[in-house]
């Protein structure tokens, strides 16, 4: 059993590992700190024996000013409220599947939604509510980490501990947390739909009192967005567009994504321009390109965005990437594609840490 604590601060106190976790077996546990003085101070306090520490990793999650305009942040209500509902029915999906996944227990859900991470492997930002302050971790961290991360979380509240998939559909297996959000909350029911309330209607449905949030997200001066980014992640969308097409439509070889973005272009009928960066200062393509054919070659022969689809299928992670911009002359940050369909743009130092982690899980597309 030890103690830790950070920049003076208790974070850990007389922490048993085995009792945490079992014999044997790691466990990632994950702090906010204000670092302060230029550097990290951790201190680790033997109680019964020694302290373990294996690794302590160090994942920024300021926002940098080039990013913001893209960030969560910067989105506007009624699509903060989208997203929130979105995480919420994906969140319910997620249950479901956690929950078929166990017969032996009664197809139970689990006992909160960190399990829910680590045994369906979802993308934890999902229990990030857009609506509230809460802020991802600006970096690649380890799937250990990303569970330790999600325990840190609680934008939503969950009540299917207990509860298995024959819960009525008028139950509230999980909702906003209402003190880290101003206005309507949002409500996932047992049969897996999200319904939009009033507090106080809320209140009713909850059995809980609701009041006014105490932690609610301040209200924060976003610059302009820079057009030409929003249009290249449009161009992205719709590569994905057609890649996720090209692989529903190749069952039979695995719903495989195309090998290059040529193909794309000839089996989807996406014109050429589609494939060139607003960002950039290639030329546009040449008006005397007659056939199909010569316009997937010249699309192949492009570099303003650069395709690492190739032997990744429809049912790769959310965190794969698909393609993203060339960062020769784009210091601040770049678009990535990711397994999902969404564009993201990440500063440069995320954006490479993210494109080493996909290259090291997937070789095979980067040859």
């Amino acid at each position: 059993m030890f103690d830790v604590s950070a920049e003076g601060q208790p974070i850990l106190c007389s922490y048993d590992l085995v009792a945490d976790t079992g014999s044997q077996h790691s466990v990632a546990k994950a702090f906010d700190v204000q670092v302060t003085g230029g550097k990290l101070d951790l201190d680790f306090t033997g109680i019964v024996g020694d302290a373990i520490v294996s690794s302590v990793v160090l994942v920024p999650k300021d926002i940098p000013t080039s990013v913001l305009p893209y960030a969560r942040q910067a989105q506007s209500g009624v699509l903060k409220m989208q997203l929130d509902q979105r995480n919420l029915a994906q969140i319910g999906l997620d249950l479901y599947l956690y929950a078929n996944g166990q017969p032996r227990s009664g197809q139970r859900f689990p006992d909160d939604l960190p399990t829910m991470v680590a045994q369906v492997e979802i993308d934890a930002q999902a229990l990030i509510s857009p609506r509230s302050n809460s802020l991802l971790p600006r970096g690649e961290i380890s799937y250990a980490e990303e569970i330790g991360w999600s325990a840190t979380l609680n934008d939503y509240i969950y009540n299917g501990a207990g509860k298995n998939v024959q819960v009525d559909s008028t139950f509230p297996l999980a909702y906003d947390n209402p003190d880290r959000i101003s206005g309507d909350i949002n409500i996932l029911f047992g049969d897996g739909h999200v319904g939009q309330f009033a507090r106080a209607t809320a209140s009713q449905i909850i059995g809980k009192p609701i009041g006014d949030p105490t932690n609610a997200p301040p209200i924060v001066s976003v610059p302009s967005a820079d057009p030409k980014v929003l249009s290249s992640q449009m161009n992205l969308r719709l590569i994905a567009l057609g890649a996720f097409d090209f692989a529903n439509n190749s069952v039979r070889d695995g719903q495989s994504l195309p090998l290059d973005m040529g193909t794309i272009a000839q089996f989807e009928s996406i014109d050429p321009p589609f494939f060139l960066n607003p960002r950039g200062s290639s030329p546009p393509p040449p008006a005397n390109l007659t056939n199909r054919e010569q316009m997937a070659a010249w699309v192949n022969s492009t570099t303003d965005y650069v395709y690492v689809g190739a032997h990744k299928t429809a049912t790769m992670p959310p965190t794969a990437l698909i393609a993203y911009e060339n960062p020769a002359e784009m210091p601040d940050g770049i678009n990535l594609l990711r397994g999902d369909g969404v564009p993201e743009f990440r500063e440069m130092r995320w954006a490479i840490e993210s494109i080493l982690a996909d290259h090291a899980q997937f070789p095979r597309s980067y040859l």
